[in-house]
């Protein structure tokens, strides 16, 4: 493998934050290939529940709700475009709120560089939305060697019968969406793909693994 192509790859972890007056977010990305679907972009959106305003739901509990737009460009055309409400946990009342809830999605693109379009929105707030635009690039070729972008792991456990966008290779996956790592944090956890590590009469061999490095 190319060591100046895992370096790169290593290198690739970027982490924005939003802030539109009270609403506090990060929002991360990475990118990736299916052997199956072709290449993807996983995008991470981790709200501070502290910033959110809660309102009463139907079952007398409190709930927030986030508006999320996200909208991939190619030259001024739309390749993908995705609007839902990012709920969070109810809870019985809002001191109880001291936890951020987590959003992660999955979108299948062609091979190419896009502009990402992301519009943010607490819903039960009168503030204006927060708009971030964001270049993308997936890059994998289906007969080269090649490594996706490094997946931080905030923990993981063994997935339970079922799935969810969470669960990758048996595990439920926490993703850690900024790269900040405190003094008292011993382990780092990560994920990288490798693409066409083995290649016989055409076939893609898909290879992950999950690292654990530890601190002394």
């Amino acid at each position: 493998m190319n060591k100046k192509l895992f370096a790169t790859a290593i290198l690739i972890v970027m982490t924005l934050s939003l802030q539109a007056k009270n609403l506090k977010a990060l929002f991360s990305f990475k990118t990736f290939y299916s052997p199956e679907k072709g290449s993807y972009v996983e995008t991470y959106l981790s709200v501070f529940g502290s910033s959110v305003e809660f309102k009463q739901a139907e079952s007398g509990k409190y709930q927030g709700a986030i508006e999320v737009n996200a909208k991939f460009m190619q030259d001024d055309v739309i390749k993908n475009y995705d609007k839902y409400n990012l709920l969070s946990p109810e809870v019985e009342s809002i001191s109880d709120v001291k936890f951020n809830f987590l959003d992660q999605q999955r979108i299948s693109l062609p091979s190419g560089k896009y502009t990402l379009e992301l519009t943010v929105k607490d819903k039960n707030a009168d503030t204006p939305p927060y708009v971030i635009k964001q270049e993308i690039v997936l890059q994998y070729a289906p007969s080269q060697v090649s490594v996706s972008d490094i997946e931080l792991i905030e923990s993981f456990n063994k997935a339970v019968e079922g799935s969810s966008k969470l669960s990758k290779s048996g595990y439920d996956l926490i993703p850690q969406v900024d790269n900040f790592f405190s003094n008292d944090k011993s382990e780092l956890n990560f994920m990288p793909r490798f693409y066409n590590t083995t290649l016989t009469n055409s076939d893609m061999i898909f290879t992950e693994l999950l690292y654990t490095e530890c601190r002394e």
